[in-house]
């Protein structure tokens, strides 16, 4: 007598078309015994499976590249089947509704696939004329519970495929092929169906776990939420499929790489006085400031890095990384363990503690690069004095002392008081230099980013702002001449501050390499007014490491060219000190609408380009439409 378990076994392991699309008996009283994962589904001749991808068409005007498209799909839609009858058969002792569901499931596939067939055969393709992938094969055939199969297939492909089927209808009838959209539009009324399937039994096999944490812990690599979605998230069959709001939001940013191992980055704000330390040594706890600047600050690498890196960091919320996606900015991964497998390494700054959690070894030269003594001595214009009679014969009341190993104006000091200050007697104690600079009136700051490795890169000046003692402020995007003084504007046309600073750029990158430097740094440099004009001063700090400069041109590509924006760092101290509460500002800078785009890039408004918790000390805000200064 035929049988359910028999109808599976003709689907999985038949090798004509006729047995893979053969209407499945449903007697199931004598399921069997479950059977080992073959290495691949029994196929017709020329439709063996291949390591072999086929190039995806892109321009789907001509009826050949359609008919292309149809043929990936066909595919899928056969992998599924047969996928389909191999859980059928892994797993007899599943629960009946389940099963029936499942057969269910498998006729409309099979329905999907004939359709498909008739496209195919309409548009003179014949099936097996490119190659076939199996990838579905691959990730899911070593299920071994019906739940994980059932994450897998019905929460994770199948949810992918309402994208996909809403996706490919509108461009085929954007080309006038209705014929091929109106199966779409089928494939789309089932595939919610399917995925509906899924959600409900989500619901019975674990009904005391969120929907996102039941699904997810499902999911075995190379699965992910990332597969669960196509360019676009398309919520209203998801919604009717049953699947939560929260949820759909969630995955909507959801990140994570579909096959190129990520690269990691993370936010490091005490490099400096680590490698000035001279050894690796233990994050500092949670009550320094850079520790508490790190986690306020977490999430910056991700305007570095794409929707397939992964940022050690926290995952932010919801909201917050959809306001970001919606102007345009990818969305990579978050979590602080490290993912499986790692790519490539973007932490701030490479020391001897990042080294370690990289497995890179750290390189004892790259030490100096850290240090402005080493800098100025070298290529600067700055003096550096190493023992305190040499500091008596440089420095003089007036002038700036800084510390070699310091960052974000931290450790700069103005020279006020006759006799020398104890924190200069500190500093040459423990860092063994200062460099001491004479004060002049700053009145644009510049920073200029450039590349380390192969062929030297090198970006084009920016602007960053400044408080009254030095420390770093925020950086200017777009317009990078808005509100300087007209003579400024003059001097600085006139000069060519690019080519300068490129020039003094391309000795120091040459003497970084030779210390086997490799990756992004930075420079700053300074405009100041003279009794004769203005000069520049070229070379002012180095930065061997990534920059808030960096992070400020990659912000200012989502940011229309003919407008001025500024990337500004409020701190909790600012806030107070103009009697606003951070409670309040949080709240109401969460609620702020979204910028206003033209031609796909920021045009005017305010973001925060980190999340507007009121318990962090430190933000960070795009406003774009905003005075220079």
């Amino acid at each position: 007598m035929s049988s359910l378990r028999a109808s599976a076994e003709r689907a999985l392991f038949g090798t004509t078309l006729a047995d893979k699309l053969a209407p499945f008996e449903l007697d199931d009283h004598l399921p069997g015994d479950a059977i080992a994962v073959p290495l691949m589904p029994g196929r017709p001749p020329g439709l063996a499976p291949s390591a072999t991808r086929a190039p995806f068409p892109r321009d789907l005007h001509n009826p050949d590249s359609r008919a292309r498209v149809l043929h990936f799909l066909a595919n899928h839609e056969l992998l599924a089947l047969e996928l389909i009858a191999l859980a059928l058969l892994r797993f007899p002792d599943a629960e009946p509704g389940w099963r029936r569901g499942m057969v269910a499931i498998l006729g409309q596939e099979q329905d999907h696939l004939r359709g498909y067939l008739d496209r195919l055969a309409v548009a003179g393709l014949a099936f097996g004329d490119q190659p076939l992938n199996t990838y579905f094969w691959s990730a899911l055939c070593g299920a071994r519970t019906p739940q994980q199969f059932m994450a897998g297939l019905s929460l994770t492909f199948e949810q992918a495929n309402l994208d996909h089927a809403v996706a490919f209808a509108a461009r085929f009838r954007a080309v006038g092929d209705e014929e091929g959209a109106a199966h779409l539009d089928l494939v789309l009324r089932d595939e919610t169906e399917h995925v509906a399937h899924g959600v409900r039994w989500l619901g019975i096999w674990r009904p005391d776990t969120d929907f996102w944490t039941a699904w997810t812990d499902l999911l075995e690599p190379p699965l992910s939420p990332a597969r669960a979605k196509g360019t676009t998230v398309v919520v209203e069959p998801r919604l009717a499929a049953g699947i939560p709001q929260a949820v759909i939001d969630r995955l909507t940013v959801w990140s994570a790489s579909k096959g190129r191992p990520p690269v990691v980055g993370w936010f490091t704000p005490d490099v400096e006085s680590e490698v000035g330390a001279g050894e690796a040594r233990a994050p500092r706890g949670t009550g320094s400031a850079g520790e508490r600047i790190g986690g306020d600050l977490a999430t910056l690498p991700m305007f570095l890095l794409g929707a397939d890196d992964h940022v050690l960091a926290p995952e932010p919320g919801v909201r917050w990384l959809r306001g970001l996606q919606a102007v345009g900015f990818a969305i990579p991964g978050f979590g602080v363990d490290l993912p499986e497998r790692v790519g490539g390494w973007l932490p701030w700054g490479w020391s001897p503690t990042t080294c370690a959690r990289a497995g890179v070894p750290w390189d004892p030269r790259w030490r100096d690069l850290y240090s402005k003594a080493w800098l100025q001595e070298g290529f600067g214009e700055g003096r550096v004095a190493r023992t305190e009679a040499e500091l008596e014969a440089l420095g003089a009341p007036g002038m700036v002392l800084k510390a070699p190993y310091s960052t974000a104006g931290r450790g700069l000091k103005r020279w006020e008081r006759p006799d020398r200050p104890g924190w200069a007697r500190r500093v040459l104690a423990e860092q063994g230099a200062l460099v001491v600079e004479p004060w002049e009136e700053r009145v644009v700051d510049l920073s200029v980013q450039f590349t380390v490795g192969g062929t030297l890169k090198i970006q084009p000046w920016s602007r960053f702002l400044v408080d009254a003692q030095g420390r770093y402020r925020g950086a200017c995007v777009g317009r990078q001449l808005e509100g300087l003084d007209r003579d400024v504007l003059r001097w600085i046309r006139s000069t060519d501050p690019q080519a300068e600073l490129e020039r003094v750029i391309r000795p120091l990158a040459a003497a970084m390499a030779e210390r086997g430097f490799s990756g992004f740094a930075g420079i700053d440099a300074y405009v100041a007014r003279t009794p004769g004009g203005y000069r520049l001063r070229r070379l002012v700090e180095l930065n061997p490491r990534v920059t808030m400069g960096r992070i400020a041109a990659a912000v200012g590509r989502r940011v229309r060219r003919e407008r001025f924006g500024l990337m500004r760092v409020v701190t909790a101290g600012q806030l107070a000190a103009e009697g606003t509460d951070p409670v309040a500002w949080t709240s109401r800078m969460a609620g702020l609408p979204t910028p206003r785009l033209r031609d796909g890039l920021i045009d005017e408004g305010t973001l925060m380009l980190t999340e507007p918790l009121p318990d962090r000390r430190a933000w960070v805000v795009l406003e774009v439409g905003a005075t220079g200064s």
